[in-house]
C-alpha cells in the first residue's frame, strides 16, 4: 500500500513539474492599475513572463484604450529584448496604439544568449492624461494583425495569456467603472461625433434632389 501511494505521489509530482515547465507566457501591463492627474507624460510597461526557455524574436501588439481619457505619445523597447531591434508604430486611431518590432540578430541562439531572463519588459508606453475619467488598456484580438508574439524559427508562441490595466485620470476611479461601461462611453462619444455629420450629409442630399426635381 505504501509503495502504491509513493508511486502515485511521484507520478503526480512529475506531472506537475511537466506542466510547470510548459507554462504559457503571460503578457501584462505594469502597473495594472494607476491614478494620475490630467497632464503627463506617464509610463506603462508591457511585460512578458513565463517564457520557460523560449525567446521573443518579434512581436506585433496593439493596445486598445479610451482616446477621450488618455492619449498615447510614444514608446521605447525594453532592454531585456537584447539587440539590435527594428520597430515601428502601427496605429489605427482613435482607439488603437500598436507597435511592430523584430530582432535584427539573425540567429535564434545568439538572441537566446541576450534574453537570459524568464521575464522582461517588451516595451514602455508613454501617455498623457487628457480628461477626468477612466481608460482600460487591453490588447487586440486578431492574431494576424493585433496580437502576435514570435519565438524561434519564425513561429508564433502558443497559448499566450494577455492581461489588462486601468488608468484613472483626475477625478476618475477604477473602482467605480467596469470595462464594458468604459467602452460604451467611447461608443457614445464616437456616435456623438459622427451622427451630426451624417445628418448634415443627408440634409444636403435631400436639398440637392429637391432642386433637381
Amino acid at each position: 500500500m505504501k509503495n502504491k501511494l509513493l508511486s502515485l505521489g511521484l507520478a503526480a509530482a512529475a506531472l506537475f513539474a511537466g506542466s510547470a515547465a510548459q507554462a504559457a507566457p503571460v503578457v501584462s501591463f505594469s502597473p495594472s492599475s494607476m491614478s494620475v492627474a490630467v497632464g503627463g507624460p506617464y509610463l506603462v510597461d508591457v511585460n512578458i513572463s513565463g517564457l520557460g526557455g523560449q525567446i521573443v524574436s518579434a512581436f506585433d501588439l496593439n493596445i486598445k484604450y479610451n482616446p477621450a481619457i488618455v492619449g498615447f505619445t510614444g514608446y521605447t523597447l525594453g532592454a531585456g529584448l537584447g539587440g539590435p531591434w527594428f520597430s515601428a508604430e502601427a496605429s489605427v486611431p482613435p482607439m488603437d496604439f500598436g507597435v511592430t518590432a523584430f530582432s535584427l540578430e539573425g540567429d535564434d541562439d545568439v538572441l537566446a544568449g541576450d534574453q537570459t531572463d524568464d521575464a522582461f519588459t517588451l516595451m514602455t508606453l508613454s501617455f498623457n492624461g487628457l480628461n477626468d475619467g477612466v481608460s482600460f488598456l487591453s490588447f487586440g484580438n486578431s492574431p494576424d494583425f493585433e496580437i502576435n508574439l514570435v519565438g524561434r524559427e519564425g513561429l508564433s508562441l502558443a497559448d499566450v495569456s494577455y492581461g489588462r490595466a486601468c488608468i484613472a485620470v483626475g477625478q476618475g476611479s477604477c473602482a467605480t467603472v467596469s470595462e464594458p461601461q468604459s467602452y460604451a462611453l467611447v461608443a457614445v462619444a464616437l456616435a456623438g461625433a459622427f451622427v451630426p455629420a451624417l445628418r448634415r450629409r443627408r440634409q444636403t442630399a435631400l436639398r440637392s434632389s429637391s432642386v433637381a426635381s
